[in-house]
């Protein structure tokens, strides 16, 4: 099982560049056929541009971000269910008994 964490979008104040909130998703796929996304957006913890961890906006790059997202998530609880519901797609589609489709 693969499991891809992403961050889709910020919001940000305008005037100091503080990022407030982090949009992401966790892709997990078991070879090609079948995957899960669990989506979620989180508000990040209020920063003030004088502390000495302060990121520029500028300078953020997507590992910056995903730390602080996976660090305020319970990663493995996500990982899991993805993981979980894959294997039941997985289950469900070794247990057909009928397709679809055309001979051509």
């Amino acid at each position: 099982m693969i499991h891809t964490w992403n961050i889709d979008d910020l919001k940000r104040n305008v005037a100091n560049g503080l990022i407030t909130t982090a949009s992401y998703h966790c892709k997990s796929k078991e070879g090609d056929m079948f995957a899960q996304i669990t989506s979620g957006e989180i508000n990040l913890d209020s920063k003030n541009t004088s502390d000495s961890d302060f990121v520029q906006y500028t300078d953020l790059t997507q590992n910056i971000v995903l730390s602080w997202v996976t660090g305020s998530l319970d990663v493995n609880a996500i990982e899991t269910a993805n993981s979980a519901s894959i294997a039941t797609k997985i289950t469900n589609y070794n247990s057909r008994t009928q397709e679809t489709g055309l001979p051509w």
